[in-house]
């Protein structure tokens, strides 16, 4: 299905793929601790509180280290360090970069500096600075429409891309990833609140993309069971469901040669469960 010419950008074979959950201003403390102690190991925190840009600057601060104070001693097998990974979505709410560097400082000074992967989409779209002297990886998500987007926001040193193949088809997110690959910059996939099929379109994205840098294994956010209240009934409509790489085990999604051979399921019935025979395709 994916023309030979952008076969480099989506020619991985992921074994695992990490599932981001999503931290809202007021999503409880006991409930992100929750999620860590059931394996999950890299976070998108929102940051971009409302208020004058002094008041969401301080609130974020104090929202960093909240967590952070939380997770103190939490570990993950999957990290070069051990520690937990976060990530920061602003989306597009600091003005300048001048407010960004008090947050960054702040995350400095409180020793998370290190554990930040990502910080997305800091600007509006029309702020077009240059962001090669922020220390930690800059992320464009929204500011992505097409080819020429991904190109001037690498050359305004963002360092990754957010792909969203349910959300900007999947004819665009090859090509968004192909621009990306060609510069060498690394791409993950974001969820848009996706319902289960969705996901699995996703995730067959994320796996075909090369590893996120510093992890053995691609990234994709996820958050359909933060956002659904009957999340385990819809699963339930999944065409294969029951098998075991639709739900994270330990905050991973484990996939195997049926997940590639079966693409998912995303060919397949919504609501139709073929029986699956030991060695054999399942009925179509």
């Amino acid at each position: 299905m994916i023309p030979p010419e952008y076969h480099n950008a989506l020619s991985h074979r992921q074994g695992k793929i990490v599932r981001i959950p999503t931290m809202s201003y007021d999503y409880p403390l006991k409930d992100l601790l929750a999620l860590v102690d059931s394996g999950h190991f890299f976070l998108k925190i929102k940051i971009g509180q409302a208020g004058t840009p002094e008041e969401m600057v301080r609130k974020d601060q104090e929202r960093l280290t909240e967590i952070h104070r939380a997770l103190q001693g939490k570990s993950s097998p999957y990290t070069h360090n051990g520690k937990i990974i976060y990530y920061l979505d602003a989306n597009a709410r600091y003005p300048d970069k001048a407010n960004l560097w008090k947050l960054i400082d702040h995350a400095d000074c409180i020793g998370m500096l290190e554990q930040i992967a990502l910080v997305e989409e800091p600007f509006p779209e029309e702020v077009k600075v240059e962001v090669d002297d922020i220390p930690v990886r800059v992320a464009a998500d929204e500011s992505l429409h097409d080819m020429a987007s991904v190109n001037e926001r690498i050359n305004l040193s963002y360092k990754a891309m957010a792909i969203k193949p349910a959300g900007k088809t999947l004819s665009m997110s090859i090509q968004m990833a192909h621009a990306a690959c060609q510069r060498g910059i690394p791409c993950f996939v974001a969820d848009n609140a996706c319902v289960p099929l969705l996901v699995e379109w996703n995730k067959n994205f994320a796996a075909r993309l090369s590893p996120f840098p510093g992890l053995s294994m691609g990234i994709l956010e996820s958050n359909g069971t933060q956002n659904y209240r009957h999340w385990k009934k819809m699963i339930q409509d999944h065409p294969l469901h029951g098998v075991g790489w639709i739900e994270p085990r330990r905050g991973v999604y484990h996939l195997d040669d049926d997940f590639y051979r079966t693409s998912g399921g995303i060919l397949l019935k919504p609501g139709h469960n073929p029986i699956r025979r030991m060695g054999k395709r399942p009925d179509t």
